[in-house]
């Protein structure tokens, strides 16, 4: 089975884009967390980045597929606002 079988042209296929809402640290917790719902399958996945730039990118989810994580609403603590 070769890769591009379902591409006729032969090129890589770019993943998914796949809204996440992103949480920043809180109180004593350091990493920003975030959870997004995988394109492919529906199922929900959570993860954690040690700053906001890190959110966003490809990468693979727990559920085996490849997504490309974009950080769509990103919520911070009252006193930051």
């Amino acid at each position: 089975m070769s890769l591009d079988e379902g591409n006729p042209r032969g090129r890589a296929r770019k993943p998914p884009i796949a809204p996440a809402s992103v949480y920043a640290p809180l109180g004593r917790r350091r990493w920003w967390w975030y959870a997004y719902r995988c394109r492919i399958c529906g199922a929900h996945q959570f993860g954690r980045a040690r700053s906001l730039d890190l959110v966003t990118g490809v990468r693979r989810a727990s559920c085996g597929h490849q997504v490309s994580v974009m950080a769509a609403r990103v919520y911070t603590s009252p006193e930051a606002a």
